[in-house]
């Protein structure tokens, strides 16, 4: 009778035990969490990339017509800045890298052959994403070189590299 008291007695967890469970528990939830979270900002920045892939198109078609890079939104007949956006995207504005150089004319069909316009275009995707805080701009950079249109989205861009689509990492 008495080894049966001492039995349910000793059944259980320990206060200890309990303590180091709940440690393990919080110790995977401060690895696990932030590893989530950088997960769902790129996944967010990645979705509004349809739009640079639309924007990339009209980019070379624009090149192919004219020989230079448009300065502006207008130029690619594309819609005012504010008017480009999407669910995570604030605004998508086409500009000439340091704001100088003028493009070819208003809108794909707009002048005739080839005329002299920027070196460089950044087309800038600011983002509405509250963890970016002031650092939310993927900034692609276009330009020519022998000829070919090239752009690099890693030089300019605000957005910290974690967060950078694949194309831009590397």
């Amino acid at each position: 009778m008495n080894s049966l008291v001492n039995r349910r007695q000793q059944s259980g967890f320990t206060l200890l035990e309990l303590m180091i469970v709940v440690f393990i528990i919080s110790l995977l939830s401060m690895i696990a969490v932030p590893a989530y979270e950088n997960n769902v900002v790129k996944t967010k920045i990645g979705a509004e990339l349809a739009h640079f892939e639309r924007i990339k198109i009209e980019m070379a078609v624009y090149y192919t017509i004219f020989g230079s890079l448009p300065a502006s939104n207008d130029d690619l007949s594309l819609p005012a800045p504010e008017q480009l956006s999407g669910k995570y995207i604030e605004k998508i504005t086409v500009q000439a890298k340091g704001g100088g150089g003028g493009g070819c004319g208003k809108g794909k069909g707009a002048g005739k052959g080839k005329c002299k316009g920027p070196t460089e275009t950044q087309v800038i995707l600011s983002y509405n994403i509250k963890s970016l805080g002031d650092n939310n701009q993927l900034i692609y950079t276009f330009k020519i070189d022998k000829g070919n249109l090239v752009w690099d989205c890693k030089t300019d861009t605000t957005i910290a590299e974690q967060y950078l689509p694949s194309v831009c990492v590397g």
